[in-house]
């Protein structure tokens, strides 16, 4: 499980800009982490699971709002209805 601390742990999104900078004359796009240790890549995979999870929860906080609103305007609705 991924922990919001493996999230903290911060690996650059380009392990070296001067890479990208070089291949951009060679016909096939430049991948930066084509040469990157083993662990970086997996500290970066970690990373962005743990920044993924982050959004699913702050989405699952948007939707909560939403359906409190939603009940709220249909309070409203029901109520102006019923004053009819």
């Amino acid at each position: 499980m991924i922990t919001e601390t493996a999230a903290e742990r911060t690996v650059p999104a380009v392990p070296a800009a001067e890479e990208a900078t070089e291949a951009r004359g060679r016909e096939e796009p430049a991948w930066p982490w084509k040469d990157a240790p083993i662990r970086t890549l997996v500290q970066r995979i970690h990373q962005l699971q743990a920044e993924r999870a982050q959004g699913f929860r702050r989405l699952e906080e948007v939707i909560k709002t939403m359906e409190a609103i939603s009940e709220v305007l249909q309070d409203l609705r029901f109520d102006a209805e019923s004053a009819e």
